[in-house]
């Protein structure tokens, strides 16, 4: 009785403690020899983790058969002793096949895969587990075209085969050939089907996703989850929602993944709202709701989630202290930083980013000082708040302190000396660079173009390997400022070649043809903005616009556009509007417009010098006792 209750108890044990204590209870029927308990035993001992424990149980077995060589064998290859396991596997009196796919399996999963290789290939008839196991082995280490070479040997294949397959596919990012290979399986099954729905979703390809997830046969909530974030992580949030609503069940990790989704976009009602209908809300949907009020400003309700939360941890403290930061608010900031319990590298880092982008470098400086280890990112941003106020030499010094310089430390360091007209250094730091990027040669183009350096920064700009909107925009607007607004033109036409212009390039079209006179191209343009390439005119086009007709004398025409334009009318479009006026000697045209201004800009100081040297005391009485 006692031989089968023990047998029972040991089978029973999920837990290393719980067995070694129904090891001594039952020490006596032990010592009898008996070899089916001990076997027993030596497989609890395997499979809760004391690889070293079963070595003692199968030392202690006086006559070893198979069974407990292959026991021993296994316990040693389910912990990892790999060693320990081809030892054991070279002294067996006897193998199955079944031994040396257990070996087979620990060296592929352990990556020996040279080892592997060596023991599949002395395996006389090796079965489809043996196959399999090769096969998913090249597969988990990433080497595909090794493992597809096998997968096209195998005499006979399984769903285990073609899942081992289709799984280095989606972990390489490989879509394409994991969809191809998918569509090949017999019948796959609920793996297969998370596979190529999770690699769909991860590759963006989301209508991809949701054409096999409508497929499948049936669906857990694992699915579920998976499709609902690809929907999220992608910005298709009203899918998300409509997913959310069709399934029967959720768990706490698919209602946070919606809250997450609300949070991304900034739909901070609808963030708030699903997680007031959480019936659990853990450590992560809390933090996620204090950071969508973060990021949109929302200091108060931020802090009353703070202070709420029935738990904090690192990151929760980190993202409390960043939207104090946003909003300014360094000495709260400082308070949070100084109460957390434990810090790590992205507490500490944002603390200094909090100092470096108020410009308070003392205290930048000192959180950098006090870091008990600091990342390339850490001395960037110490780089980057000298680099902002222009401390070329206090940038320099950290730049040559670095463990390591990357493109966007160089980059910083010739923004520094560009800003600083500091252009030879500019020069010599962008030609040190062992790789640059866009973000390099647009700083070195804008370095020249902004000091007057067009030649030099168009020869820059011609040998970049590639153009984006932005160095092609800062080109444009360098033409455009510099007089040589007809060199924009054409500039712009070999642009048009391969993208359509934006809003900046546009803004810089038409203050070449302010400059030029060119009154009809700029209403081209302001036409086909909208028309053409589906962008609105914000307020700059419009003060351009203004600009343009008002140098060309096109002043009924300004005056019109002043009034009808969606936007109401600064300082900056009146002082166009006057200045062009008294550039015509429009002068009684431009008190009557200055009588409007100043009622609604009083205060405004420039427009009285404006008046006054335009029109030289002329009619500049009337306008102050109009004024009173």
């Amino acid at each position: 009785m006692d031989r089968d209750k023990f047998a029972r108890a040991i089978q029973s044990c999920t837990t290393l403690s719980a067995g070694r204590e129904i090891h001594a209870r039952f020490a006596t029927v032990l010592s009898t020899g008996d070899i089916y308990l001990s076997h027993k035993l030596l497989e609890m001992y395997g499979k809760c983790g004391s690889a070293a424990s079963a070595r003692v149980v199968f030392d202690s077995i006086p006559s070893k058969d198979f069974y407990s060589w292959d026991l021993m064998l296994s316990a040693y290859a389910r912990n990892g002793c790999v060693d320990e396991a081809e030892f054991v596997f070279h002294a067996m009196p006897d193998r199955a096949i079944v031994s040396w796919n257990v070996l087979l399996s620990a060296l592929a999963k352990a990556g020996k895969l040279r080892r592997a290789r060596r023991l599949f290939d002395e395996i006389l008839d090796p079965n489809l587990i043996s196959w399999t196991t090769i096969v998913a082995g090249y597969a988990q280490f990433g080497q595909i075209a090794e493992a597809k070479y096998l997968f096209d040997r195998m005499p006979e294949r399984n769903v285990s085969s073609w899942n081992a397959l289709l799984s280095a596919y989606a972990q390489s990012g490989q879509s394409i050939e994991a969809k191809q290979l998918f569509d090949l399986i017999p019948v796959p099954n609920m793996s297969s089907w998370t596979v190529i729905v999770g690699i769909c979703a991860r590759s963006g390809k989301i209508e991809e996703a949701k054409r096999c997830f409508d497929k499948m046969p049936m669906r857990d909530l694992i699915l579920f989850t998976m499709m609902l974030t690809a929907y999220a992580q992608n910005g298709h949030i009203l899918q998300a929602r409509a997913l959310f609503s069709e399934c029967p069940q959720w768990d706490l990790v698919s209602w946070t993944a919606m809250l997450t989704a609300y949070s991304e976009s900034g739909d901070f009602g609808m963030a708030k709202e699903i997680f007031d209908q959480m019936e659990v809300q853990d450590l992560i949907s809390w933090t996620a709701i204090l950071t969508v009020y973060a990021h949109n400003g929302r200091l108060a309700d931020a802090r009353d989630v703070f202070q709420r939360m029935p738990q904090r941890d690192l990151v929760t403290c980190t993202a409390m202290l960043a939207a104090y930061a946003q909003s300014g608010q360094l000495d709260q900031a400082k308070r949070i930083f100084d109460e957390m319990p434990q810090r790590d590298l992205v507490t500490w880092s944002a603390m200094l980013a909090a100092y470096a982008t108020q410009g308070h470098l003392e205290e930048a400086r000192t959180v950098f000082e006090a870091m008990p280890e600091r990342n390339q990112v850490t001395w960037t941003s110490m780089l980057a708040a000298y680099a902002g106020m222009s401390y070329v030499e206090h940038a320099k010094q950290v730049f040559d302190a670095m463990p390591e310089q990357d493109v966007v430390a160089y980059n910083a360091m010739v923004a520094v000396y560009a800003h600083n007209r500091h252009l030879e250094e500019a020069k010599l730091m962008f030609d040190s660079m062992s790789q640059r990027d866009l973000i390099s040669w647009s700083v070195m183009v804008v370095a020249y173009t902004q000091h007057g350096h067009i030649g030099l920064g168009r020869r820059i700009f011609d040998r970049m390997p590639s153009q984006d909107m932005i160095s092609q925009s800062g080109m444009l607007a360098a033409y455009a400022y510099t007089g040589s607004p007809s060199s924009a033109f054409d500039l712009l036409d070999e642009m048009r070649l391969i993208d359509p212009p934006d809003e900046s390039c546009i803004a810089s079209l038409l203050i070449a043809c302010s400059r030029l006179g060119r009154v009809f191209d700029a209403r081209c343009w302001m036409t086909s903005m909208k028309f053409d390439y589906g962008r609105s005119p914000t307020k700059q086009h419009y003060t351009c616009m203004v600009d343009v007709l008002g140098r060309s004398g096109y002043l009924t025409d300004a005056r019109d556009l002043l009034d009808s334009m969606p936007f109401m009318p600064d300082t900056l479009e009146w002082t166009c509007f006057l200045s062009a006026c008294f550039d015509h000697n429009q002068l009684e045209f431009g008190v009557e417009a200055a009588k409007s201004v100043l009622n609604s800009f009083p205060k405004h100081g420039a427009l009285y010098v404006l008046l006054s040297n335009s029109l030289q005391g002329k009619a500049l009485t009337g306008l102050t006792r109009l004024y009173r």
